[in-house]
Formats: C-alpha cells, sequence, structure tokens
C-alpha cells in the first residue's frame, strides 16, 4: 500500500491541524456553552470523516480487499485483541486510582444535547474513524517509512493519551486511552496494516459503550 503515502503533505497537514481544533476548543470553553462546544466538535468529526474518506481512500480499498482475503485471520485477531483489551482495563481499573474522565463526562454532556443518532453516528462510528485515520494511518502506516513503526505506535499511543487529557487531575484516567491506543496500533501492524481492522475495533468499543448511555439519558 505504498502508493498511499502520496498523498500531499499539504492536505495532511490541513487534515491533522482540523484534528486538532477538536481539542483547542477545550482552552476558549469558558467562551462558548456546551451546546455551542458540543455542536462545534460534531461538525469537525463530521468534516474530518467526509475529507479522510477522500483522502485516504485508496488506503482504505486496499484494506478492504485484504480484509476480504483475510476475514478468518482478522476476525480472530479482533476477538483475540479484544479480550486482552477487557483484560488490561480490568487490571488498569482495579490497580489504578481511574475514576470519571473529564472526556467521558464532556461525551455525557454531548449525548444530552443532541439527538441519539447523530450522537451514534458521530461519536460512535465517524469519530473512531476519523482517529483511526489520524493516530494509526498518520502516525504508524505514514511515519514508519521515517521512524521503527513500533516507535510509530508508542508515541501514536502516547499522543492519543494525552489529547483525552484535560488536565494533570486526569493523569491516570489516560491509562484506559492508553492501552486501548497501543492495542489498536499493534492490532493495525500486526494485519499488515489493514485499516479496516482497528476501525472496526474502535467502532464496536465506542458504539458499546454510548449505546447504554444514550438510552439512559
Amino acid at each position: 500500500m505504498t502508493e498511499t503515502r502520496n498523498v500531499p503533505i499539504r492536505k495532511i497537514i490541513i487534515f491533522a491541524l482540523t484534528y486538532c481544533l477538536i481539542f483547542a476548543i477545550r482552552f476558549f470553553q469558558h467562551l462558548y456553552t456546551v451546546e455551542v462546544r458540543s455542536a462545534m466538535t460534531l461538525m469537525l468529526y463530521t468534516v474530518l470523516f467526509i475529507a479522510g474518506i477522500f483522502l485516504f481512500r485508496q488506503h482504505l480499498a486496499d484494506s478492504w480487499q485484504l480484509l476480504k482475503k483475510s476475514i478468518s485471520r482478522s476476525l480472530l485477531l479482533l476477538i483475540g485483541f479484544y479480550f486482552i483489551f477487557i483484560l488490561f482495563s480490568v487490571l488498569a481499573y482495579y490497580l489504578l486510582p481511574i475514576g470519571d474522565a473529564t472526556n467521558d463526562q464532556n461525551v455525557y454532556q454531548i449525548a444530552m444535547a443532541f439527538p441519539t443518532i447523530l450522537i451514534l453516528a458521530i461519536l460512535g462510528i465517524m469519530g473512531p474513524i476519523v482517529e483511526e485515520f489520524v493516530y494509526r494511518h498518520l502516525l504508524i502506516y505514514r511515519l514508519s517509512s521515517r521512524i521503527p513503526v513500533w516507535g510509530c505506535v508508542l508515541l501514536s499511543s502516547i499522543l492519543f493519551g494525552l489529547l483525552h487529557m484535560h488536565s494533570f487531575s486526569d493523569l491516570t484516567n489516560i491509562v484506559p486511552y492508553l492501552t486501548i491506543s497501543l492495542i489498536l496500533g499493534t492490532l493495525y501492524v500486526v494485519s499488515k496494516y489493514n485499516l479496516l481492522v482497528p476501525i472496526i475495533f474502535h467502532t464496536f468499543n465506542n458504539l458499546s459503550a454510548l449505546i447504554p448511555l444514550v438510552l439512559y439519558t
């Protein structure tokens, strides 16, 4: 899939900077209401989803062909890595003082402010796909042409955890995000850079958390 590295760097930078706006909104949260911040977040994820599908369409097409050729192996990887994720998550919550992260509270606020179908579509499906474009395709696949691939996995996981941290009081709460990103990165590499495999994992994980939340709200 080397041809996917030929996406112009200018477009990659614009895509990455637009993604960073999602987190930059937090620094100006005192200027906006929860509804305005939530609407901006949902809008950015939607724009990035559409742009990402267009920019990385070749990688997605190649991943689809690879998935069709190795459906059984991909399924076993997904099941195996999901059990590993559950195990590490339970251990982390048992051993560390992990509470309700600010990011989780923000998701709850968004779920309260917008229709259920919109939340599930954007935060449950579009959001995970956008994050796979950023953390797996850009920070692992593209960057691995410059630095060792496992260094890319570690870097992308640290950034994923830090960007989901709102304050130093959230420090231990980044562990679940760090864990799932390490698992997604490893899954991406061992699946031979099949982007659809971590997308399926990430989407399933988000939807399994969001559906009970929106039903409750």
